[in-house]
């Protein structure tokens, strides 16, 4: 009887953490909209840096990501993994690799960046709304 009672008790455990950890992960907050953009360019982490605009669409399972900064359009596709998204991006001549945190309510994204031949420099840039 003992054992019945104490595998009955680790079950009922089991069972409420897994159905918390399946809806901890089944809320992902919406990260889809138009952002304020403001960062640092890699090995410039004491400058003013730069500011502009950034759009997130859902496509698919991925996510497509649009820059405006200072008059020059940059373009990205990223993967989600929980509250990180990862993205490539691209503009005329030049290309990199940014990785977001994104806060629990998905209106901050904190990125760490950088691009080819930044000379294993990195910069930074958040996102809010």
């Amino acid at each position: 009887m003992k054992g019945k009672g104490f595998r009955a008790v680790v079950f009922t455990i089991l069972a409420l953490g897994l159905f918390t950890a399946a809806k901890a992960a089944s809320y992902a907050p919406d990260i889809t909209g138009s952002y304020n953009c403001a960062g640092t360019n890699p090995g410039q982490a004491n400058t003013q840096g730069y500011q502009g605009t950034t759009t997130i669409s859902k496509d698919g399972n991925t996510f497509l990501l649009g820059w405006t900064i200072g008059g020059t359009s940059y373009t990205g596709v990223g993967i989600r993994n929980g509250n990180i998204l990862s993205v490539a991006w691209y503009t005329a001549g030049q290309t990199g690799v940014v990785a977001y945190q994104i806060s629990p309510d998905g209106r901050t994204l904190k990125g760490t960046w950088t691009g080819v031949g930044g000379n294993g420099n990195l910069g930074y840039e958040t996102l809010s709304r």
